[in-house]
């Protein structure tokens, strides 16, 4: 999923980030005040927050999931 999100389309969803997130093994945590959601991973101290909204989200949401993966998932 780390290649399709790099290469792939810029503009992801909401549901784009979050299901390569918990195909990561990252768990959504219950939402923050508002409309954000945070994902963690056990062992891994990177904590990636998105907002849920309709239609794409801004392309800085993409790269910190890509960063998130990056420094979590590299030994899998």
């Amino acid at each position: 999923m780390l290649r399709d999100l790099r290469a792939g389309k810029k503009n992801r969803t909401f549901d784009d980030l979050r299901r390569a997130l918990e195909d990561a093994a990252f768990v959504m945590r219950s939402r923050t005040a508002g409309s954000h959601y945070t994902f963690a991973r056990p062992g891994c101290s990177v904590i990636v927050t998105l907002p849920k909204r309709r239609g794409p989200l801004f392309a800085a949401y993409r790269h910190v999931a890509i960063q998130a993966l990056e420094d979590c998932c590299e030994d899998d």
